[in-house]
């Protein structure tokens, strides 16, 4: 596992190949949720990556949100299409 400063670290790809590193950690559910991640870029912006008890994976960044992911690179998690933060937490949460 990476870590920066002791916390747990992630690398996600761009489709465009840019890899960004996002602070991780686990963080209270809400309800309808499983279990609850959140992904910090280095500029502060958090993103609130998500599972519900029935294993569909949610993400609050604009791609997943509007359903579009840039260049539409989306890696399937069973049969949903999951953005790059989903598919860092999981390799994270994998590991």
């Amino acid at each position: 596992m990476t870590s920066i400063y002791g916390q747990a670290a992630v690398s996600a790809e761009s489709p465009e190949g840019e890899e960004t590193i996002y602070l991780v950690r686990r963080v209270p559910a809400r309800a309808a949720e499983w279990q609850a991640v959140s992904c910090t870029k280095p500029d502060g912006t958090e993103y609130r990556v998500s599972e519900s008890p029935a294993g569909v994976w949610s993400c609050s960044c604009p791609a997943a949100t509007v359903g579009q992911h840039r260049g539409g690179r989306w890696r399937k998690v069973g049969e949903q299409a999951v953005c790059k933060h989903v598919r860092a937490v999981l390799d994270w949460l994998l590991e």
